[in-house]
């Protein structure tokens, strides 16, 4: 591959200026440089420019504890990271690295849990058995409702705070405003979000986008927060 500069500047590529080396191309992408991106008086380059790209891959060792990736992900997939960059969804890429056994409990999190072809099946083969399947059903249906609960407990731990930092919410323990009541919402925030993420872990509740919906309303949150100190 010619070394970036001198492949700018020409127009053809003979085959002695390659590398001999083996390049793996499955992760190399067709990319294009927008005109203008290195400068504007002269241009450069004057016009769109075909290019290479390739991705960035987060690397971790095989020995680092899953609760330190499982923390570490959900800061990428939402708030500003995830709108600055748009990472692809783990589900969506062939890996070019074994993936972490965080990784793939992260990309599996929010498959649906197939209980309609459960059913289907057991009322094949067991129609007799169809009270004791309803009570089955039931005691999902609990522990599914359950787990609501205790997500909405975090949600309306999250309202309280936020009216607190928005400043229409007073009790005992906040402090006066000024750093010290910032310094103190902020700290909550952290233990919250902390708690979230370690429920999360433990499939105290599961479901499609819900822990990356609460940690994109608590980074509005933090926002404010940033512009009040």
């Amino acid at each position: 591959i010619l070394r970036f500069a001198k492949a700018f500047s020409q127009i053809s590529v003979e085959e002695e200026d390659l590398d001999k080396d083996h390049v793996d191309q499955i992760h190399i992408e067709s990319r294009v440089i927008p005109a203008y991106t290195y400068g504007v008086s002269p241009p450069v380059p004057r016009e769109e420019c075909p290019t290479l790209g390739t991705p960035l891959i987060l690397i971790a060792h095989k020995d680092v504890p899953d609760e330190v990736l499982l923390r570490l992900l959900p800061r990428i997939y939402s708030g500003p990271v995830e709108r600055l960059y748009q990472p692809p969804q783990l589900s969506e890429i062939a890996p070019t690295f074994p993936l972490h056994s965080a990784a793939v409990h992260f990309r599996d999190r929010d498959k649906p849990v197939v209980w309609s072809d459960v059913v289907d099946a057991i009322q094949q083969v067991a129609g007799g058995l169809a009270p004791m399947f309803g009570g089955l059903l039931a005691l999902f249906g609990y522990y599914r409702w359950r787990q609501v609960l205790r997500f909405l407990e975090f949600y309306r731990r999250l309202q309280e705070l936020d009216l607190m930092v928005k400043g229409t919410l007073a009790t005992a323990e906040l402090p006066p405003p000024g750093p010290e009541r910032v310094n103190y919402l902020e700290s909550e925030l952290d233990e919250l979000q902390q708690k979230a993420i370690d429920s999360f872990c433990r499939n105290y509740f599961y479901g499609e986008g819900v822990l990356e919906n609460f940690l994109s309303a608590m980074s509005e949150s933090r926002d404010v927060l940033r512009r009040a100190k």
